[in-house]
């Protein structure tokens, strides 16, 4: 719960509106972009696991064997079997022909969550006990916090 400054005034709703004191701002503003972090990580690796389908097929096999005999298992004729099936199967996840060398460096790109930002403001806002104005406003401040340590 965050803390609130004196807000003055003797009529209920008179004076000044409570305001979260300076490190309070920072801590409600940090909580929205690690909420805003994870929605953007849980799609990152959605589309990570998009783009290597067959990858983690075969290696979902390699996983089957013994961790104490795996050394054993590479250098055999089913591990190197194996590994053929991985460059196979990275082929086909890049679109190659059979001809071409498949990349083992990948880049994806995921494009930055979108229509959630209201979302995150009211759940910050309802766990913390403040507007989700109050909740934008702080999480703006910890933004341009950042953007100061950062340059």
């Amino acid at each position: 719960m965050a803390r609130l400054m004196p807000s003055g005034g003797k009529r209920k709703g008179a004076g000044r509106k409570p305001k979260l004191e300076p490190m309070a701002r920072l801590a409600v503003g940090a909580h929205c972009e690690r909420l805003w972090s994870d929605e953007y990580e849980a799609k990152l690796a959605k589309e990570v696991d998009a783009s290597l389908v067959n990858v983690h097929n075969e290696h979902k096999s390699a996983h089957r064997i013994p961790i104490k005999e795996r050394k054993a298992w590479v250098k055999s004729e089913a591990g190197q079997n194996h590994i053929e099936d991985v460059e196979d199967a990275l082929r086909l996840d890049q679109g190659l022909s059979d001809e071409d060398i498949p990349s083992r460096l990948i880049q994806v790109k995921a494009k930055r969550p979108k229509g959630i930002r209201s979302k995150i403001m009211k759940a910050v806002a309802e766990a913390e006990g403040i507007s989700p104005r109050m909740a934008e406003s702080c999480w703006k401040a910890f933004r341009r916090f950042q953007n100061e340590e950062s340059s």
